[in-house]
C-alpha cells in the first residue's frame, strides 16, 4: 500500500462533538527540547541539561470551498472557540487530542474566492493517567488494543458496503441511523453516572447523525466515530447490573435486526451491506463493554468475576451470530458476500483477554461476598458485627442497601431471611 492510500480524512471533532471534515494540502509537525544552558565566564565549554520534551505543535492548513463555504467557516471558528480538548483525527499521526492554540481565517475576495482558509496552530494534549499503576497498566494496553482495533474495524466496514447506487446509499443510511437510535435508547441512561458526560454523549450522537449526508461518503471516518460512540460511555460507574441489562438489550437488539435465516439471497447487496454494519456495531459493543471494565466499581470478588463472565459470554454470542451471517455466503463464489473481519476480531479479542485477566487478578483484593438465612430475628447492628466483628454507620448503609431493607426490616430482621454480607 503506497503512502498516500495510508492517508486518512482530516476529521475535527469539537469538545461539544460538531463534526468537521477538513480538506487540506499540507501537513507538519514540530518538537523542541527543555533544557538548561550552563555557560561559564572565561571559558569556552557549556553545560546543557536534558529536561524533556515541550509539548508538541501541530500546524496546519485547511480550508472549506464552495458557495456555502462561509457558512462552514463561521461554524468551524465557533467549534475553535469552545472550551476544552478537542479530539483532531489528523491524516497521518492518528487520533490525537490537541488545543487549538491559535488561529487565523483568510477570505480572499478576488483570487480563490469562496474559499475560507484557516492556519492553525495546534498543541497536542498528552493523557493523564489517574489510576493506580497495575491498572494503567493494563487499561493502556487495552485502550490502544481498542483504538487499533477500531482503525482495523473501520476499514473493513468501508471496504466491505456498496453504495454505488442511491437506493443503496439511502437504505443503508437509514439502517445506520436506526443502529444509533437502539444505541441511545439502551445505553443513554448510563451517561446519568459522570457528569456533563450525558451532555457530551448527546452532543457527540447529534453530530454523527446530523452529518450523515455526509458521512455515508467516507464510511471508515464514519465506522470510527461509531465505535467512538460506545467508547464515550466507557467512563460510565453505573451498576454491573445496569450495565449488563443496557447491553444483553443492545446486542439483542442488533442481532434480531438481520437474522441469518432472513437472508435468502445472497446477491443482495443491501442484506450484505446490514451485515458489514452490524459487523461494526456489535464489535463497537463488545469494546464498549471491555474497556468500560477498569471505570466500574466492583463491590466484591464475586462482581469482578461475574463482569469477566459477563464479557465473555456477550464476545461468544457476537461470534456465534457472525459466524451465522458468513456461512449464509459461503456458497457465494463472487467476491461480493459478508465475511468477518479477522484483523479486527483478533485486536478486539486480544483486548477482551487483557481486561479478563485483569479482572480476575483484581477480584482476589476484593471482598468475598457470602450469605446466610436468619434463624431468628436480628438486629441488623448486632447481625453485622457478628458477621464481620465491626460496625460503623458507613457499615450500616451499605448493609441495608446491599439487602434491600425494608423500614420494618431496618429495626428487626425476621427469621428466614437471605442476608449478604462482605469479609
Amino acid at each position: 500500500m503506497a503512502y498516500i492510500e495510508r492517508l486518512r480524512d482530516a476529521v475535527y471533532i469539537s469538545p461539544t462533538g460538531v463534526i468537521f471534515t477538513l480538506e487540506f494540502e499540507e501537513l507538519s509537525i514540530s518538537g523542541s527540547k527543555k533544557v538548561a544552558i550552563h555557560e561559564y565566564p572565561n571559558q569556552s565549554v557549556s553545560d546543557i541539561q536534558d529536561l524533556g520534551n515541550n509539548a508538541m505543535r501541530l500546524p496546519v492548513s485547511v480550508f472549506f470551498t464552495g458557495e456555502n463555504y462561509d457558512l462552514f467557516a463561521d461554524s468551524f471558528k465557533d467549534a475553535l472557540s469552545e472550551s476544552g480538548a478537542a479530539e483532531f483525527r489528523h491524516p497521518r499521526y492518528g487520533n490525537l487530542k490537541v488545543l487549538p492554540l491559535s488561529w487565523t481565517l483568510l477570505e480572499n475576495f478576488v483570487d480563490r474566492m469562496r474559499e475560507g482558509r484557516f492556519n492553525i496552530d495546534f498543541i497536542i494534549v498528552p493523557d493523564r493517567p489517574i489510576f493506580p499503576a497495575v491498572q494503567v497498566n493494563s487499561q493502556s494496553t487495552v485502550e490502544q488494543q481498542i483504538t487499533s482495533f477500531a482503525d482495523v474495524s473501520s476499514r473493513a466496514f468501508s471496504l466491505g458496503i456498496n453504495t454505488d447506487t442511491v437506493s443503496l446509499e439511502i437504505s443503508l443510511e437509514t439502517f445506520i441511523l436506526a443502529q444509533i437510535n437502539s444505541l441511545v435508547a439502551r445505553l443513554r441512561s448510563l451517561a446519568e453516572s459522570v457528569e456533563n458526560l450525558r451532555t457530551d454523549f448527546d452532543n457527540f450522537v447529534n453530530g454523527i447523525t446530523g452529518a450523515i449526508d455526509a458521512l455515508i461518503a467516507i464510511p471508515e471516518t464514519l465506522g470510527n466515530l461509531i465505535i467512538d460512540i460506545f467508547r464515550l460511555l466507557a467512563p460510565s460507574t453505573s451498576s454491573t447490573a445496569d450495565k449488563q441489562e443496557a447491553y444483553e438489550g443492545l446486542i439483542e437488539d442488533y442481532t434480531n435486526s438481520l437474522s441469518a435465516d432472513a437472508i435468502t439471497n445472497t446477491t443482495n447487496i443491501d442484506d450484505r451491506n446490514k451485515a458489514f454494519t452490524n459487523q461494526l456495531f456489535l464489535h463497537g459493543c463488545l469494546a464498549g463493554i471491555t474497556e468500560t471494565s477498569f471505570y466500574t466499581d466492583y463491590q466484591s470478588r464475586t462482581d469482578a468475576i461475574n463482569w469477566a463472565e459477563f464479557i465473555e459470554a456477550q464476545r461468544e454470542i457476537i461470534n456465534s451470530y457472525l459466524e451465522g451471517l458468513q456461512e449464509v455466503y459461503e456458497d457465494n463464489q463472487s467476491d461480493d458476500k459478508f465475511v468477518i473481519d479477522q484483523a479486527s476480531t483478533e485486536d478486539l479479542e486480544q483486548a477482551v483477554s487483557i481486561a479478563n485477566n485483569y479482572l480476575i487478578e483484581l477480584s482476589f483484593e476484593l471482598r468475598l461476598e457470602k450469605k446466610i438465612t436468619t434463624e431468628s430475628p436480628r438486629a441488623p447492628i448486632e447481625l453485622i458485627y457478628a458477621l464481620t466483628g465491626n460496625y460503623t454507620d458507613d457499615l450500616l448503609d451499605e448493609f441495608i442497601e446491599t439487602n434491600n431493607l425494608t423500614d420494618d426490616e431496618i429495626f428487626l430482621i425476621p427469621p428466614g431471611r437471605e442476608i449478604t454480607y462482605f469479609e
